[in-house]
C-alpha cells in the first residue's frame, strides 16, 4: 500500500479558494501516477497538452488518433506519446521538438525538461485524467515531401503548405488526478491520416469564419502555469458556451477577447488558481467534424460576482481572455470525431441505455449565456426578430426591489395567475412622477435564490442542471402600471419546473412569500396596427397586426390591450389553446375588451382525447354557445391552425398585415415561420 502526503495548495489557489468561499481542504493530486490512472489513459483515444515556448507563451495542443495515444512505458509514472500530429503549424509540436523534424531524438534532462501538462481523455466514456510532469525525449519524423493539395493551397492562397509527422513524446508524470464527468460531449473518435492542414489566419483579431468557429464549439482546453508545475483542463458546454467580444475602438490594439462562464466544477479551482498566479493561459478549441483547429495564446482575468454578471449574463464566476497570439489551422486534426448518444455508444465500455437520445451533450450542460454586449433591450424589424432570451433581464432602475405573493388563482390544473405586491427601502420607487417600472408587454425577473439554492454539490445525476441553476426566472406582466402606495402586478404561470413547481405550493394568505426582483426587461410591442409609426391608413384598406399565440403565449398581449381603450382594435389574434388549457381562454375572455373578442379567432386542440362530459368540455361549450349568440364576437374552431388561416389573412382585400407577431413554442414557431415564407417575424424567444 502507498501513502503519500498531500500536495500543498499555492497562494493563487488559496487566493480563489478565498474569493469563492470555498471551505479548507486537502489538493486530492496524486503526486505520481497512480496504475488505475496508467490504465485509463491508456485506452483514451485523445490527449490535449501545454507547454511554454521560447517567447514565454503558453499554448496548448489536442492530439488523437488510434489507441494507444499514451500508455505507461517504465516505472516511475514515465508515459509514452505516440501520434501522428500537424508538424508545421501546432504551437505545442514547435515548441517540444525545436523545429526538428528528421526523427532526431530531441533528448531533456528529467529533472529540469520542459514542463508538460496534459488531459488525458476518452469522450465516449466522458472519462478523463488530468497529468503534468516533465519531457525526457522526444521526435518528430515529418513526411518527405509536401503534398499535392497543400502545395496547391499554398499557391492559390489558401493557407500555406504544411507537413504531418509522426510524434514521440516521453514524459515522467509527477502528479496526476481523475476528474469528473460534468460538461463532456460524447464523441466517437477515429484517426484521419489523410489530413493536410493549412494555416488561414494568424490573426489576433479573429476573421468571420474563426468567430464562427469559436460559436460553433461545444469544447475547448486551456493549460496554465503554476509556480512550479502546469495544469490542463477541459471547458465543455452547449455550443455557443464560448462568447467572443471583438474591439470597438480601432485606436486600440486589435484584439479578440474570448470570455466563458465557469460553471460548477469540483471546487478545487486549480485553473483558476493558476489565472490568479500567473495571467498566462494558453488555449485550443477543436472542430472534431471538420478537423479545423484554433490556437490561441494570452492572458486571462478571473471574474467573480458583479464584475462576471456584467459581462456576461447569469454568471457570478467567469474568465476573460485576450487574444495576444492566434493561429487558425484548417484540417490541423489528424483525427475526427463523430458525436455519439448517450443509448447508442455501444464502443463505450461503459454504455448506457436508459437515457433518451442527447446527440452526445452532457446533461450538466446549461443554456448559452450570452454577454451582456449581446443583448439588445429593444426589438428591430428584421427578418427574424427575437427579443431577450426569456432568462436574460434588464436590472431595474429601482433598489431593493421585493416582490411578496397576495394572491394565487388556479386557472387550470398547471396553469395559475399570481398576483404580487411590490415594496422597496428606496422611497422615490413608487413615485409617479418617475418613468414607470415596467411597460406593457415586458417581463419581470424575480430571484428565487434564497428559497431554492441548497449549496454546492459536486454531482446530481437525478437534476443535473441543478448545478449550475441561479433559480432566476423570468415571466411576462400580464398587468398594466399603476403608480400608488402599493404597486401590484399580475403574471400568469404554467407549472414546468423546479420554481414554478415550488411556487405553486407557497400559501397566498399568509403574506410570508417574499421574492427579490432583480428588475424588468423586454421591449415586445404590437397591440395596434399603428404601434410603430402610426401610419396612416388607406380608404379601401384597415392596417392590422397579426399576432399568434399558442397557451400561456398570449400573456404578452394582456397587459398591452388593457393598457387603453380600444388598444385591440388594430389587431387579429389568432390564438391556440389545448382542451386541457381551455378555463385560461375562459379566464382572458372574461376581462378582455369589445375590440379584442371581435378581432380573436380560437383554435381549441386535443378534443379527441377528452372525455365528451369532461368540466373542460362543458367549458368549451359554454365558450361556443356564448359566441354564437354574440353579433361581433369572438370565433371559434375546434381544430389546429393552420397555413390557409393564415393565407386567408393575407388574401383579404380589406385589411393591410402591418406586422406579424408569434409568441408560440420553438417547434410551432417554426412551422409558421415556414408557412409565411421569409416575411418579417416579431416573436418573443422561448427557447430553452
Amino acid at each position: 500500500m502507498a501513502f503519500y502526503q498531500a500536495l500543498p495548495w499555492h497562494a493563487g489557489e488559496d487566493k480563489i479558494h478565498e474569493l469563492t468561499r470555498v471551505p479548507p481542504s486537502d489538493n486530492p493530486t496524486h503526486p505520481m501516477l497512480p496504475q488505475y490512472a496508467a490504465k485509463r489513459i491508456s485506452v483514451s483515444p485523445t490527449i490535449a497538452l501545454g507547454t511554454t515556448d521560447d517567447q514565454d507563451r503558453v499554448w496548448c495542443t489536442l492530439w488523437g488518433g488510434d489507441l494507444p495515444i499514451a500508455q505507461q512505458v517504465a516505472p516511475g509514472g514515465v508515459i509514452g506519446i505516440r501520434t501522428q500530429v500537424d508538424a508545421s503549424f501546432d504551437p505545442v509540436v514547435q515548441a517540444l521538438y525545436g523545429g526538428k523534424d528528421d526523427g532526431e531524438v530531441v533528448r531533456r534532462d528529467p529533472k529540469n525538461g520542459k514542463m508538460v501538462s496534459g488531459l488525458s481523455i476518452k469522450l465516449e466514456d466522458r472519462d478523463r485524467i488530468k497529468l503534468f510532469g516533465r519531457m525526457m525525449a522526444g521526435s518528430l519524423s515529418t513526411d518527405e515531401a509536401v503534398s499535392e493539395v497543400s502545395e496547391r493551397a499554398s499557391t492559390e492562397g489558401k493557407g500555406q503548405a504544411s507537413k504531418t509527422g509522426n510524434a514521440q513524446l516521453v514524459v515522467q508524470i509527477t502528479q496526476s488526478l481523475g476528474n469528473c464527468p460534468k460538461y463532456l460531449n460524447k464523441k466517437t473518435i477515429k484517426s484521419y491520416p489523410s489530413a493536410k492542414p493549412r494555416l488561414v489566419s494568424e490573426s489576433t483579431l479573429l476573421t468571420e469564419e474563426a468567430f464562427s468557429h469559436v460559436h460553433n464549439a461545444d469544447m475547448f482546453f486551456l493549460a496554465s502555469r503554476g509556480p512550479e508545475d502546469m495544469d490542463c483542463n477541459h471547458r465543455g458546454g452547449p455550443p455557443g458556451f464560448i462568447r467572443v467580444q471583438q474591439p470597438t475602438d480601432s485606436t486600440q490594439p486589435q484584439s479578440s477577447v474570448l470570455v466563458w462562464p465557469e460553471y460548477s466544477g469540483n471546487n478545487l479551482y486549480q485553473t483558476l488558481g493558476n489565472i490568479m498566479h500567473d495571467p498566462k493561459i494558453g488555449i485550443v478549441i477543436p472542430d472534431y467534424t471538420a478537423g479545423n483547429v484554433l490556437y490561441v495564446s494570452g492572458h486571462a482575468e478571473v471574474l467573480l460576482d458583479q464584475a462576471a454578471s456584467s459581462v456576461i449574463q447569469k454568471s457570478k464566476l467567469a474568465v476573460r481572455f485576450t487574444i495576444s497570439s492566434a493561429r487558425f489551422v484548417h484540417d490541423g486534426l489528424t483525427f475526427r470525431g463523430e458525436p455519439c448518444t448517450d443509448n447508442k455508444d455501444v464502443s463505450s465500455s461503459h454504455p448506457v441505455t436508459t437515457r433518451s437520445i442527447t446527440d452526445g451533450q452532457s446533461p450538466y450542460n446549461p443554456r448559452v449565456r450570452y454577454l451582456t454586449s449581446e443583448l439588445p433591450f429593444t426589438t428591430n424589424k428584421t427578418d427574424s426578430i427575437s427579443t431577450l432570451p426569456p432568462d436574460e433581464y434588464r436590472p431595474s432602475n429601482s433598489a431593493d426591489l421585493t416582490a411578496t405573493l397576495t394572491k394565487k388563482t388556479p386557472i387550470t390544473p398547471t396553469i395559475t395567475k399570481y398576483r404580487f405586491t411590490l415594496s422597496s427601502t428606496n422611497p422615490h420607487s413608487f413615485d409617479p412622477q418617475m418613468s414607470p417600472l415596467w411597460q406593457p408587454g415586458q417581463y419581470i425577473a424575480l430571484d428565487f435564490s434564497d428559497e431554492l439554492y441548497m449549496g454546492y454539490t459536486h454531482m446530481n445525476d437525478s437534476d443535473p442542471t441543478s448545478l449550475n441553476d441561479d433559480f432566476i426566472r423570468t415571466f411576462t406582466v400580464a398587468s398594466i402600471y399603476k403608480p400608488g402606495a402599493e404597486v401590484e402586478f399580475e403574471i400568469i404561470v404554467r407549472n414546468v419546473g423546479v420554481v414554478t413547481k415550488w411556487l405553486s405550493y407557497q400559501n397566498d394568505r399568509s403574506g410570508m412569500t417574499t421574492i427579490e426582483v432583480r428588475g424588468f426587461g423586454g421591449d415586445f410591442r404590437f397591440a395596434r396596427a399603428a404601434a410603430l409609426d402610426e401610419p396612416e391608413q388607406s380608404e379601401d384598406q384597415t392596417k392590422k397586426n397579426v399576432f399568434i399565440a399558442a397557451g400561456v403565449g398570449i400573456t404578452p398581449l394582456l397587459g398591452q390591450i388593457r393598457d387603453e381603450e380600444g388598444a385591440g382594435d388594430g389587431l387579429i389574434v389568432l390564438w391556440t389553446v389545448n382542451i386541457k388549457d381551455i378555463g385560461l381562454a375562459v379566464d382572458v375572455l372574461k376581462s378582455a375588451q369589445e375590440g379584442m373578442k371581435k378581432n380573436l379567432r380560437l383554435f381549441v386542440t386535443g378534443i379527441g382525447n377528452e372525455a365528451g362530459d369532461s368540466k373542460n368540455m362543458k367549458m368549451l361549450a359554454e365558450l361556443e354557445q356564448e359566441d354564437s349568440h354574440a353579433e361581433d364576437g369572438l370565433r371559434m374552431e375546434r381544430r389546429r391552425l393552420t397555413k390557409d388561416d393564415l393565407t386567408a389573412l393575407e388574401e383579404d382585400g380589406k385589411i393591410k398585415i402591418e406586422n406579424w407577431c408569434l409568441c408560440t413554442a420553438p417547434a410551432m414557431r417554426k412551422q409558421v415561420q415556414e408557412w409565411l415564407d421569409g416575411k418579417p417575424v416579431i416573436f418573443e424567444n422561448f427557447d430553452y
